[in-house]
Parts: C-alpha cells; structure tokens; sequence
C-alpha cells in the first residue's frame, strides 16, 4: 500500500465509484491515521447521486508483505463489527470490505468515522485516575479497567502522571473489588 495521497485518492475513489454507481463520486481529504496493524486513512465521500455512504468515512487496509491473520486480517474484523451492528457494543458502521485486487491488492473495508481523541493525549491526574475507576465499577458498566503502572512513576520515562505506583496497585484492585461486590449484593437485594 503506497503512502502517497494522491494514489490512495485515486484508489479510494474507483472503489467509491464502483461500490456506489456514482461515476461522478468524488473522495477528498485524505488523511493517514495513527496507530493500526496496517494502514488507516479518513476521507470524505462526496457523492452526485441521492442515497447510499456520504460524508467522513474510515479506509483500512492490511499492510504488504504481512500474512493475512490477526491485527492484518481487516476483513474479518470487518465482519466481527457488523455483527456487533445491531448489539448494545457501539461500532461503527462498516460500508464496505474485500480483498478485490483492483482497489488496493490488499484487503480492506471503509467504516463509518467516529469523532473522538486519542488516549495518549488524555492526562488525567493520578488521585483522579483512582476516583474514575472506582466510580466506574460502581455503576456496574464496565467490563474492565487498564492502568498505567510504574514502581516509579515520577520516575517514568513517559506518562507518570498518569500512572499509579506499582506498590498502590493491589490495594486498589482490592478496593475496586470490593465495590463491585458491594454493588452486585445491592443489585441482588433490588431484584429479589
């Protein structure tokens, strides 16, 4: 996959063109994304016909050279989030997905944008790290919690701000099950 925008326009724009009928389709703004075990770009889909995938829209693609399987295998994760489509898991929504070697000789799929932030540009204090998963474990919503862990996080290369000393981390995980023990018995009063 070339990491020229120009060709990746002209690639996005004859699958656009062909998965929509629109011959006047045109896609601008393309732009790489982070992170990914491949290659990701958003761009918009501005289309001349009524109906059908518009707007800012998400292209991924399994890098060259890499077997098909795991992080590279994008059509099967394609397939895993339309099956989550109509869950309570929020996904976006996948428009396309193949490996036709016309569009990029690679396998890939477009998906629907999703406005967010990238948690490495997120700092949240320490103390209000720990305030955040203890209130996210009581209101029973979450299925797990990552920390950043360091037995010197003043210390830390990258991230000590963020991070939770090592020697605090087993009486917090402690605490947290506590609380969601104490949440599931009242939950269990509630239901009886």
């Amino acid at each position: 996959m070339p990491a020229d925008i120009g060709q990746i326009t002209a690639q996005l724009t004859a699958l656009v063109r062909a998965k929509t009928g629109d011959a006047g389709a045109r896609v601008t703004g393309v732009t790489p994304l982070p992170g990914h075990a491949g290659f990701g770009y958003s761009f918009v889909l501005e289309r001349m016909t009524a109906g059908g995938p518009a707007g800012r829209l998400v292209l991924r693609v399994a890098p060259e050279g890499v077997r098909i399987a795991g992080p590279a295998d994008v059509v099967r994760q394609a397939k895993i989030m339309a099956s989550l489509a109509d869950t309570e898991v929020e996904v976006p929504p996948i428009i396309w997905y193949g490996d036709e070697a016309e569009f990029f000789r690679r396998p890939y799929f477009v998906d629907g944008f999703v406005e967010g932030f990238k948690l490495a540009e997120v700092t949240l204090p320490r103390d209000e790290t720990v305030a955040l998963a203890r209130a996210a474990i009581a209101t029973g919503e979450v299925d797990g919690l990552f920390f950043e862990v360091h037995p010197d996080p003043d210390h830390a290369p990258s991230d000590g701000p963020n991070m939770i000393p090592l020697s605090d981390l087993a009486p917090l995980l402690e605490t947290l099950a506590a609380i969601d023990a104490a949440r599931r018995k009242a939950e269990g009063r509630r239901r009886a």
